[in-house]
């Protein structure tokens, strides 16, 4: 009798006044049971959710709300955008700047990358940045001529890091918008408002929009080729279709699995041929799926074209990947399948009260489904089935989910309001109370790190006092290199190298690429597949590397008087590297190694005078985490006999 009387509403009416009327019937049936009615105001709006083939006359978004979040997450996203000046302390953006700024070294122009762990698009984009900057710096008599822009780069270094960074936070916000503009095309503006509004807030997205760095704009290509998609269906024109599939090969060539967002155009499509009314038969074996694949190829060859012509060093760096994602880090315990969920993402990548959100979205979206939520599902599921079996289970590899999560998120609050609105809230209203209470964690922990990230960072400090107070040519023991130390200048120090830490994953990545390329089957596709063969000299040298490398399990700390014996007079200490060995997932796995290194911290300690300690307030501690920004204690010891 409900389903005949709701049926009939739907015909005769539309809107609000039909949700009303049913609302009206459903109370009525359900009597005073509260939760089952609050059940039948938050499904039934899904009923008048317009169907896919109206999507294109949605109605116009509220641009000034629009305008002022996207504003908003642009200005968040600049804010302490200089930090470490004039120091570079994030440790993945010298492979991005520096590898720019070689292929613009004169007179050769190597477009090469020569490196292949990440892919190359964004590289191109920031040579392309920079080639911009050598422009305008040879307009203005800054360098005589354009060759000279990596002589000239490598003397203001910071500043060619602070350009890609600009660019980063650009990205960033326009990731915002298309977000804003994907939901609109499938949930509606209330959705795509809210959604907006925690993507700005979105902690993980947000900060990791103030990097030179691969995640954030990988996560820009995937939401465009979604944005694409949502044209699509509507219009079931090819074209947009293809667009889509070379966004994605684009995505792919930003960072490798971003490109799984080619499965969601192909769902897309499929979706588009089911609403047309064509067969299971030929919505799978359509010719356009293929036409798109080509698109996608297109795409990722036109990012990374030496995949092609260089493929030897694309085939190597593409496994050095694959394997670094199985191995993990020292100190770094690993969580399982759904350790995102467990850690990472409640406390570090959105926050709780919005993972709250999101889930509850998922599951309204669902009740009942409707073929383009399963579009919206599936890039998030094909990701994280992939990214949940990673051994490195770090916030930042998410991010191109993050938006689709915050679409959701999106999504349950505006139903929400919805049932509140029944209740007698103004709707407006109780959105934008429920969006600051989800959201009021993110809040607060962006403000936060707003705070905290143009503070006087501890590394900087011990950097300008070890330039002004140790003597050029003085002998000191650092790990050289490592973000979690100051920046060291090695013209003005002599600098011995202390491996404080050595990565376990070295070893097992070379074993297992090793492993690979002996393995009869993996070599036949290799050679067969990619007309690549591994010469037998580069198997004897690679056993041979192997068979000489230390086994990390026996890897012990040097004691204090062998660096005595070379001279040293200061060793460096940070508080990031120095936890490592007191870390229970180290001693767990590495007993008599963490225990050789608690050993040298103590002797340290006792024998070396320490002349001087940054420490950083308890306020600069952040519960969500800095990241690389977080400001370590920085010990400076003197280990010469005490006489």
């Amino acid at each position: 009798m409900i389903v005949a009387q709701t049926s009939s509403l739907q015909t005769k009416a539309g809107g609000m006044p039909a949700l009303q009327s049913t609302f009206q019937i459903y109370s009525q049936h359900c009597g005073t049971h509260r939760l089952a009615r609050i059940f039948c105001i938050m499904i039934l709006p899904k009923t008048y959710t317009p169907p896919v083939e109206s999507l294109r006359f949605a109605p116009q978004p509220k641009m000034r709300i629009a305008g002022l979040i996207l504003a908003l997450a642009l200005a968040l996203r600049v804010w302490g955008i200089w930090f470490g000046q004039p120091y570079v302390l994030h440790p993945d953006e010298h492979f991005l700047a520096q590898t720019a700024l070689d292929m613009l070294r004169g007179p050769a122009y190597d477009l090469n990358p020569h490196f292949f762990e990440y892919p190359s698009l964004q590289i191109y984009v920031t040579a392309w940045l920079y080639a911009c900057i050598g422009g305008a710096l040879q307009l203005c008599g800054e360098i005589e001529n354009f060759s000279q822009l990596s002589d000239y780069a490598a003397q203001h270094l910071f500043y060619f890091h602070l350009a890609g960074r600009l660019l980063a936070a650009l990205i960033g916000a326009a990731t915002v918008y298309l977000t804003f503009r994907a939901a609109q095309r499938l949930l509606g503006t209330a959705t795509a408002l809210l959604a907006a509004w925690f993507l700005t807030f979105a902690y993980v997205h947000f900060t990791d929009s103030h990097f030179l760095a691969t995640d954030v704009p990988s996560a820009f290509w995937v939401m465009l080729a979604f944005n694409l998609c949502t044209i699509a269906l509507p219009t079931h024109q090819s074209r947009w279709f293809y667009g889509a599939g070379f966004v994605a090969g684009l995505a792919a060539s930003t960072k490798y699995p971003a490109g799984l967002i080619l499965l969601t155009v192909f769902m897309a499509h499929a979706i588009a041929q089911r609403n047309a009314g064509a067969s299971w038969r030929h919505t799978l074996f359509s010719s356009v799926l293929i036409k798109i694949s080509l698109c996608a190829l297109t795409g990722f060859v036109l990012g990374t074209p030496y995949a092609v012509l260089d493929f030897k060093s694309f085939a190597s760096g593409l496994l050095a990947q694959i394997f670094h994602s199985k191995s993990g880090h020292l100190g770094v315990a690993e969580s399982g399948f759904f350790g995102y969920f467990t850690g990472v993402v409640p406390g570090g990548g959105m926050g709780l009260g919005l993972m709250i959100a999101v889930f509850a979205g998922m599951l309204f979206s669902f009740l009942p489904p409707r073929r383009h939520h399963w579009l919206l599902f599936s890039f998030p599921l094909f990701f994280y089935l992939l990214m949940g079996n990673s051994a490195l289970k770090v916030d930042r590899y998410l991010i191109p989910a993050i938006p689709f999560w915050c679409i959701y998120a999106g999504f349950f609050v505006a139903r929400l309001s919805a049932m509140l609105s029944h209740r007698g809230w103004p709707k407006r209203t109780a959105a934008v109370a429920l969006a600051f209470i989800f959201s009021a964690s993110s809040l607060y922990a962006a403000g936060k790190w707003c705070w905290i990230a143009v503070q006087s960072d501890t590394r900087v400090q011990a950097a300008n006092w070890m330039e002004a107070s140790i003597p050029e040519e003085t002998i000191i023991a650092i790990r050289a290199g490592s973000w979690m130390l100051p920046p060291v200048d090695p013209d003005h120090f002599n600098i011995t190298q202390m491996d404080l830490i050595t990565e376990e994953s070295d070893k097992k990545k070379l074993s297992m690429k090793l492993a690979v390329l002996e393995n009869p089957v993996s070599a036949w596709v290799l050679r067969q597949g990619f007309n690549y063969q591994a010469e037998p000299a580069l198997l004897d040298s690679l056993r041979a590397i192997l068979q000489n490398m230390p086994d990390f399990s026996t890897w012990r700390a040097q004691p204090l008087r062998t660096y005595r014996e070379q001279n040293v007079h200061y060793v460096i200490t940070s508080s990031l590297l120095k936890k490592r060995f007191f870390n229970t997932a180290t001693m767990e796995k590495y007993p008599a190694m963490a225990k050789s290194w608690q050993e040298f911290y103590g002797e340290l300690e006792k024998e070396g005078r320490l002349v001087k300690e940054f420490v950083p307030p308890a306020a600069y501690k952040h519960k969500w985490g800095m990241g690389f920004l977080e400001s370590p204690a920085i010990r400076i010891y003197d280990i010469r006999a005490q006489e």
